[in-house]
């Protein structure tokens, strides 16, 4: 894969000149534990923690950006309806530690 670097070049009197290059980065091949088993009851094991995480990454993942739009819409409606800005705070935290408590115990 390609990746911008800069680099910084002196001429004679001194001055920086700076110039943008593209630098190809390869990564080592890396054998997954998976694909190196040759016991299928291994294997299946590591395909179903490697299939956990991701339902759990995802869980949080959900939680996190509802959690972050719950307390955006908190704000705007806070503003419109200044009366209402700790009715609606209580219910985002509630919301917010309900979220965390559910992540937690996956």
């Amino acid at each position: 894969m390609d990746y911008p670097s800069i680099t910084e070049h002196y001429d004679d009197s001194g001055k920086a000149k700076k110039s943008i290059e593209l630098t190809t980065i390869r990564r080592p091949a890396v054998m997954s534990p998976v694909s190196t088993s040759r016991n299928p009851i291994k294997r299946m094991r590591v395909e179903a923690t490697i299939a956990e995480e991701n339902d759990r990454a995802r869980l949080v993942q959900s939680a996190m950006m509802n959690t972050a739009a719950l307390s955006s819409l908190e704000g705007y409606l806070s503003g419109i309806v200044p009366n209402a800005s700790k009715r609606l705070k209580a219910i985002v935290d509630v919301y917010a530690v309900k979220a965390a408590y559910r992540a937690g115990r996956y």
